[in-house]
């Protein structure tokens, strides 16, 4: 690893019985590109879209949606990916992609993801519960790309 790399960690553990996994892009270097700013930017704010629009009665859509709309703003076209999915015992039984009907519910674990690749690949990623006005936050995103020299 060297000046001016990315670096993406990712870290899955366990809180009161759930599956919980984090994720950042970490950039190597003191100054980022702008580009490259700009890119996690979005990224971040992608993910905070999609993290509010998690909540008791949503569909797994509508998480999608959320992220999309920043996106599409951005970048004037949909979305290529999903944006995290439900957590447990297995992973991504439901997907929080375009379309997707399943109701979310109290109780139920997912990962919110998101990630762009151009520039670069660049991710923010957190675990949440949902909740009946929300969600409860299990491991928190990093919305500024960290530096490290």
């Amino acid at each position: 690893i060297t000046k001016g790399d990315i670096v993406t960690l990712e870290v899955w553990g366990v809180d009161n019985h759930y599956k919980a996994g984090a994720q950042a892009s970490i950039y190597v270097g003191d100054n980022p590109p702008a580009n490259i700013v700009a890119a996690y930017d979005l990224n971040a704010e992608m993910h905070a879209k999609a993290q509010k629009a998690v909540k008791a009665g949503a569909t797994a859509g509508a998480v999608f949606d959320a992220a999309n709309s920043v996106y599409r703003a951005a970048r004037d076209t949909s979305y290529f990916r999903r944006c995290g999915g439900s957590m447990g015992l297995t992973v991504f039984t439901i997907d929080l992609v375009n379309g997707r009907r399943d109701i979310l519910e109290p109780g139920m674990a997912l990962l919110v993801q998101t990630l762009v690749d151009d520039p670069v690949l660049l991710t923010c990623a957190s675990t949440v519960m949902v909740t009946e006005g929300g969600c409860e936050e299990l491991t928190s995103p990093l919305v500024r790309l960290k530096t490290i020299s």
